[in-house]
């Protein structure tokens, strides 16, 4: 029932765009990444080579999306966990790849959709509703998700927002 909860409010949800301080909202990002790959006993890499004094964004629902990609990361990952961040105009993007077994056909599909649990996670107590909250927040902010394996193996998640 919690979960039902939680699809309707993000279905009510409305993005609240706002200039946030770039330096200091990828530091945000970036010590993130490295508590919890440290905490998990996985190499961290975190690029975001961006110039722009400034974002517009909804700074609450892209760190949702963050941690949703990152928490998927490290459950996966084998031994690292790489973010690159990019800034184009009128847009932002984070870039989340592990170096795990990546996305089967199957969870390439569907492992967005609310309430999916790909084959190995049926053992485990998931409800399947990370990549899903994270779809919607990316199109609430007028983006996307994109899921993919990466060339050198594990998956890769790009999430857009329009800043």
């Amino acid at each position: 029932m919690e979960s039902m909860n939680t699809v309707q409010k993000l279905e009510d949800l409305s993005i609240q765009k706002e200039s946030v301080n770039t330096e200091e909202f990828l530091g945000h990002l970036r010590e993130s990444a490295n508590i919890l790959c440290q905490t998990s006993g996985l190499d961290c890499k975190f690029d975001a080579p961006i110039t722009a004094n400034s974002l517009c964004l909804d700074a609450g629902a892209v760190i949702q999306v963050y941690e949703n990609l990152m928490s998927n990361a490290i459950r996966f990952a084998h031994s690292k966990v790489t973010i690159q961040c990019e800034y184009n105009v009128g847009s932002f993007s984070i870039t989340v790849s592990d170096d795990g077994k990546g996305f089967s056909d199957k969870d390439l599909l569907k492992a967005d959709k609310p309430y999916y649990c790909g084959e190995a996670q049926k053992q485990e107590y998931h409800f399947g509703l990370g990549l899903h909250i994270c779809r919607t927040l990316c199109e609430k902010h007028g983006g996307r998700l994109k899921l993919e394996n990466a060339p050198q193996g594990g998956a890769r998640i790009t999430a857009w927002f329009s800043v």
